[in-house]
């Protein structure tokens, strides 16, 4: 008698059809990068699991390879009296929103380059009076636009950086129509309070680069500052970590600098439709910029100024390009990671909806912000981190200080740690969050900003062990897809020639 028993015959079709579909299926997993869609069940270090999927097994899409939704650079210059002085500020974007809490009809927002929310510069130093003053001048001032149409509307600010005014039907429609080539353009007139003309605007886009309205993203993370030579290391890890537990959509601003390196670096995330490029052609340090950070009194070197300064141009920027397009905006750094310490389904997006469930109401929910040390290697991930800061008063703010996930059509004016203004325009109010802020011990979900030098003592860190489980998986992710770009697998690998 055979050890093991003959089937009968009938039965052989059916087994050589499940041993087909099963070997099948394993080739399928291991081709399409670790298992693609199949969730790896992790556990963090406060005791519940936390699932990462990971990005590589996405098909590829067929969009455009180069995933450009517009470019912003000095669009034109709308002269501001202040103290007697007429100042330049610059226009660096146009931007349609698509839907505003409470407000039935589409909306232009402008983004200009005034100063706000810089009441200190890097180092604690006190920001120069004249910016303050720029600042307050440029939102007291009183402007109108004229669009093609010969219709008129007055620009509602609620900073010197950020104007909206209601913008025409027609216009909107066919600013968003996709049928109409690849970009589409808006022209209108900034006209001052004796309706003179002060600037023409022309800006585009590509509208077919954003979801359709009634499909949207369910949660988009802005990068609101542009890489430098270092975020370079940082940017495709944080892409594979947050898209590894179910982001979206990335989006990323990028400047002249280095912008050849970092479209190759970002190929394969492009190719797959995971990132919406956003291009920025006013280099701090380039000779041909417009804005000269002198004339409101700032003398000493720029760059890093020049940044912080933009960084709120940025958010917004993003807001509200995603306003109806995205059920959910996060805004953070390359260095900065949205740890979800809760067992929940759809990971990102679940920690969005579930932070808003018992407060439908709020504008925003925000998460500590703790601060971790970094690895002691460059070749080493960010996410190899595994001391953090044992306290809550990061910054020497009571309580520390935290992230938000924002409801973007809610928002009327956004800031790095949370939103300022929110809303129906020309009506802002105070943002709301939840009586309790989903902070501390039983969180659902914290920053991780790996930021501390490697140098700083161990003893007076925690060890926190939830990076550990995540760490061979968002390697091979990152393995396989940079080798789609002939790099190597080390952040080390990444750097530009």
């Amino acid at each position: 008698m055979p050890l093991v028993p003959r089937l009968p015959s009938v039965a052989l079709p059916f087994l050589c059809a499940w041993l087909i579909a099963l070997s099948a299926g394993m080739v399928y997993a291991l081709v399409l990068g670790r298992f693609g869609s199949l969730p790896l069940v992790r556990v963090a270090e406060h005791g519940h699991p936390a699932s990462w999927v990971g990005v590589y097994a996405q098909a590829k899409s067929n969009l455009r390879d180069d995933r450009v939704l517009a470019t912003l650079k000095v669009r034109g210059l709308i002269p501001v009296k202040v103290n007697g002085t007429i100042t330049n500020i610059p226009v660096l974007s146009a931007v349609l929103v698509h839907k505003q809490f409470g407000v039935s009809t589409p909306l232009l927002a402008l983004s200009l380059l005034a100063g706000d929310n810089q009441r200190r510069l890097g180092g604690g130093h006190p920001a120069p009076r004249r910016l303050t003053e720029l600042r307050h001048a440029a939102r007291a001032s009183v402007h109108h636009v004229v669009y093609g149409s010969g219709e008129t509307a007055q620009f509602y600010k609620p900073s010197g950086s950020l104007w909206y005014a209601t913008l025409p039907s027609a216009e909107a429609a066919a600013w968003a129509n996709r049928s109409a080539g690849p970009t589409t353009c808006i022209s209108f007139d900034v006209v001052d309070a004796n309706r003179t003309s002060v600037a023409s605007i022309t800006d585009c886009h590509r509208p077919f680069l954003l979801p359709m309205p009634n499909k949207p993203y369910d949660i988009t993370f802005c990068y609101a500052t542009p890489p430098s030579r270092l975020a370079v290391h940082q940017l495709p890890q944080s892409f594979v970590y947050h898209l590894g537990f179910g982001a979206s959509q990335m989006v990323v601003y990028l400047r002249r600098s280095g912008r050849s390196h970092l479209m190759r670096l970002l190929s394969s995330f492009v190719s797959r439709g995971l990132v919406t490029i956003l291009l920025v052609d006013d280099d701090a340090q380039s000779t041909d910029i417009v804005y000269d950070l002198r004339v409101v009194g700032f003398e000493t070197p720029c760059g890093h100024f020049y940044q912080r300064m933009q960084q709120q141009v940025f958010i917004n920027d993003c807001l509200n390009r995603f306003k109806g397009m995205s059920e959910f905006v996060v805004s953070l750094d390359f260095d900065e990671y949205l740890i979800p310490y809760s067992d929940i389904p759809s990971r990102m997006y679940g920690i969005a909806q579930a932070s808003f469930a018992n407060c439908t109401e709020a504008d925003f929910e925000y998460y500590l912000w703790t601060m971790w040390k970094k690895p002691g290697s460059e070749r080493q991930l960010l996410i190899e981190a595994q001391l953090r800061e044992n306290h809550t008063h990061v910054g020497g703010i009571p309580g520390g200080l935290r992230k938000p996930i924002m409801r973007p059509e809610r928002v009327v004016n956004g800031w790095v740690h949370y939103p300022l203004h929110c809303g129906t325009p020309p009506h802002m109010r105070a943002c709301t969050t939840c009586a309790k802020p989903h902070t501390g011990p039983g969180a659902i979900a914290t920053f991780a900003h790996i930021r501390l030098r490697p140098d700083v003592p161990g003893s007076s860190l925690v060890r926190d062990h939830f990076f550990d489980v995540q760490v061979d998986d968002v390697r091979a992710e990152l393995c396989a897809l940079m080798r789609e770009s002939d790099m190597g697998c080390s952040p080390t690998d990444w750097s530009p020639a």
